[in-house]
């Protein structure tokens, strides 16, 4: 009588089929963690070309609207008593300036260089007195035209807002624009005084209800037109200039993960400031040069935004552009 035995080649058939499973599987799980972490930085790498890219979008059109400022300027408003109480009386609804912000000290010399000892010019603001589109009046059939124009400014605050690594709070970028004003002097050239009247009469019916003289402290800038169609003989004390309902108060970088560099970011910041280390936040990623003659004043201003996320690696796009005031 035969006895049936399982062949010895079939059980080892068995054996080397689970060694081989095991191995196939340990190979994959190596294969699976190294795709895995290769997927995971294409990932990360492509995360911070998007917002790299964003960046670079951002500092263009923020820099696009400070140009378009700067092209219908008509004045650059700097460190003086002109400028500084000018922007003292701006109106920013909250968004309040960084602490230790300073306008640029005007430079005739023409030098856009870095600042040295003795010669500190750099500020991190700007101020500019823009050109609106003339008023044409004619109350009595002879034509006024009149000169307009509304105080824009561009500084940075601060936000309690982490967006991205090694950095506690978000500096913004904040754009100001005026209510417009009727520049005095075209006011005055009006000999009549009938005329004049009616001239500003029919301003205060269009709202335009108060004049303003460029180069002069905000505290004697600015004069009320009553409504009897005269212009007050003191001037405005204590001006609150306000923006206007079309253009309120605005944060370019609203909504977007990054922030202007702080001083304490590894990118150079600041470039053309001299430290202080009595205002440590200034300059910041926002820098503002002002040089040259009227005639040929040109403005500078370096733009370092980071971006990214507050566990992320951050990336850096830093741009500085020149423009010139005025030009037409």
């Amino acid at each position: 009588m035969s006895t049936s035995r399982p062949r010895p080649s079939r059980r080892r058939s068995r054996g080397h089929t689970l060694i081989e499973i095991t191995v196939v599987l340990a190979i994959s799980t190596l294969l699976g963690i190294g795709l895995n972490e290769t997927v995971g930085r294409a990932v990360s790498a492509h995360k911070q070309l998007l917002v790299a890219d964003m960046a670079t979008r951002m500092q263009q059109k923020s820099l696009g609207k400070i140009r378009s400022a700067a092209f219908s300027a008509v004045r650059v408003l700097g460190a003086d008593s002109v400028g500084s109480s000018i922007f003292a009386a701006l109106n920013t609804d909250g968004l309040t300036p960084l602490a230790g912000t300073r306008l640029p000290v005007l430079d005739t010399s023409g030098r856009l260089a870095e600042d040295v000892a003795g010669a500190a010019r750099t500020g991190n603001a700007l101020l500019l007195a823009v050109e609106g589109r003339p008023v044409d009046i004619a109350p009595n059939g002879t034509l006024h035209r009149l000169d307009r124009v509304r105080f824009v400014a561009f500084y940075l605050t601060r936000l309690d807002e982490k967006v991205v690594a090694g950095q506690n709070d978000r500096l913004d970028v904040v754009q100001f624009t005026s209510r417009a004003y009727i520049l005095q002097s075209g006011v005055d050239a009006i000999t009549d005084s009938a005329e004049q009247k009616d001239v500003l009469l029919a301003l205060r019916a269009m709202d335009l209800d108060r004049l303003v003289t460029l180069d002069v402290d905000a505290a004697a800038a600015f004069r009320d037109v009553s409504t009897l169609g005269i212009v007050g003989s003191a001037t405005v004390a204590d001006p609150v200039i306000e923006a206007d309902d079309r253009f309120p108060v605005r944060r370019l970088l609203f909504g977007r993960p990054m922030s202007v560099a702080n001083n304490g970011a590894p990118i150079g910041v600041p470039r053309f400031a001299l430290p202080d280390p009595d205002a440590p936040d200034f300059p910041g990623g926002l820098e503002v040069k002002v040089a040259g003659p009227w005639a040929a004043r040109r403005v500078l201003v370096r733009l370092a935004l980071v971006g990214g996320g507050a566990g992320s690696h951050n990336v850096v796009s830093d741009v500085t552009k020149v423009f010139t005031v005025g030009a037409r």
